[in-house]
Protein backbone atom coordinates (compact mmCIF):
# COMPACT_ATOMS: atom_id res chain seq x y z
CA UNK A 1 0.00 0.00 0.00
CA UNK A 2 2.82 2.36 0.64
CA UNK A 3 3.93 1.88 -2.93
CA UNK A 4 0.43 2.80 -4.05
CA UNK A 5 0.41 5.93 -1.89
CA UNK A 6 3.88 6.92 -3.11
CA UNK A 7 2.85 6.36 -6.71
CA UNK A 8 -0.26 8.52 -6.27
CA UNK A 9 1.80 11.13 -4.45
CA UNK A 10 4.34 11.22 -7.28
CA UNK A 11 1.57 11.49 -9.88
CA UNK A 12 -0.06 14.28 -7.92
CA UNK A 13 3.28 16.07 -7.54
CA UNK A 14 4.08 15.55 -11.21
CA UNK A 15 0.64 16.80 -12.23
CA UNK A 16 1.01 19.85 -9.99
CA UNK A 17 4.47 20.59 -11.39
CA UNK A 18 3.21 20.37 -14.96
CA UNK A 19 0.25 22.60 -14.14
CA UNK A 20 2.45 25.23 -12.49
CA UNK A 21 4.89 25.13 -15.40
CA UNK A 22 2.05 25.49 -17.90
CA UNK A 23 0.56 28.40 -15.97
CA UNK A 24 3.95 30.11 -15.90
CA UNK A 25 4.39 29.66 -19.66
CA UNK A 26 0.92 31.01 -20.40
CA UNK A 27 1.40 33.93 -18.03
CA UNK A 28 4.78 34.81 -19.51
CA UNK A 29 3.27 34.72 -23.02
CA UNK A 30 0.47 37.05 -21.93
CA UNK A 31 2.92 39.47 -20.35
CA UNK A 32 5.11 39.40 -23.47
CA UNK A 33 2.14 40.03 -25.77
CA UNK A 34 1.00 42.88 -23.55
CA UNK A 35 4.45 44.43 -23.67
CA UNK A 36 4.62 44.08 -27.45
CA UNK A 37 1.19 45.65 -27.81
CA UNK A 38 2.24 48.58 -25.65
CA UNK A 39 5.42 49.06 -27.70
CA UNK A 40 3.46 48.98 -30.95
CA UNK A 41 1.08 51.63 -29.66
CA UNK A 42 4.01 53.83 -28.65
CA UNK A 43 5.61 53.46 -32.08
CA UNK A 44 2.32 54.19 -33.81
CA UNK A 45 1.93 57.34 -31.75
CA UNK A 46 5.45 58.47 -32.64
CA UNK A 47 4.88 57.82 -36.34
CA UNK A 48 1.62 59.76 -36.28
CA UNK A 49 3.41 62.73 -34.69
CA UNK A 50 6.14 62.58 -37.35
CA UNK A 51 3.56 62.44 -40.12
CA UNK A 52 1.67 65.40 -38.68
CA UNK A 53 4.93 67.36 -38.60
CA UNK A 54 5.53 66.67 -42.28
CA UNK A 55 2.06 67.65 -43.50
CA UNK A 56 2.96 71.32 -44.00
CA UNK A 57 6.16 70.45 -45.85
CA UNK A 58 4.28 68.07 -48.11
CA UNK A 59 1.67 70.73 -48.83
CA UNK A 60 4.35 73.25 -49.74
CA UNK A 61 6.09 70.72 -51.98
CA UNK A 62 2.83 70.02 -53.79
CA UNK A 63 2.27 73.74 -54.35
CA UNK A 64 5.80 74.11 -55.72
CA UNK A 65 5.30 71.06 -57.96
CA UNK A 66 2.09 72.54 -59.34
CA UNK A 67 3.81 75.86 -60.03
CA UNK A 68 6.71 74.13 -61.81
CA UNK A 69 4.32 72.00 -63.86
CA UNK A 70 2.44 75.14 -64.91
CA UNK A 71 5.71 76.87 -65.84
CA UNK A 72 6.86 73.86 -67.87
CA UNK A 73 3.49 73.63 -69.63
CA UNK A 74 3.61 77.32 -70.51
CA UNK A 75 7.18 76.89 -71.78
CA UNK A 76 6.04 73.98 -73.95
CA UNK A 77 3.22 76.11 -75.38
CA UNK A 78 5.69 78.89 -76.21
CA UNK A 79 8.00 76.33 -77.80
CA UNK A 80 5.16 74.99 -79.92
CA UNK A 81 4.41 78.57 -81.03
CA UNK A 82 7.98 78.94 -82.29
CA UNK A 83 9.86 80.72 -79.49
CA UNK A 84 13.52 79.65 -79.95
CA UNK A 85 14.49 80.13 -76.29
CA UNK A 86 11.54 78.09 -75.08
CA UNK A 87 12.38 75.42 -77.66
CA UNK A 88 15.94 75.26 -76.31
CA UNK A 89 14.64 74.76 -72.76
CA UNK A 90 12.24 72.01 -73.88
CA UNK A 91 14.99 70.23 -75.84
CA UNK A 92 17.35 70.34 -72.83
CA UNK A 93 14.64 68.97 -70.56
CA UNK A 94 13.94 66.16 -73.04
CA UNK A 95 17.68 65.31 -73.08
CA UNK A 96 17.47 64.87 -69.31
CA UNK A 97 14.44 62.61 -69.62
CA UNK A 98 11.89 65.15 -68.44
CA UNK A 99 8.66 65.16 -70.37
CA UNK A 100 6.27 68.07 -70.34
CA UNK A 101 2.54 67.55 -70.47
CA UNK A 102 0.91 70.74 -71.67
CA UNK A 103 -2.48 71.22 -70.09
Amino acid sequence: MTDNKQSKSRESLSSTTVTVALIMVVLSQLVWMGYQGYEQLQRRSSLMELRAGQESAIGEAQKLRSALDKLAADTKVLSDQGDPNARMVVVELEKRGITINPK
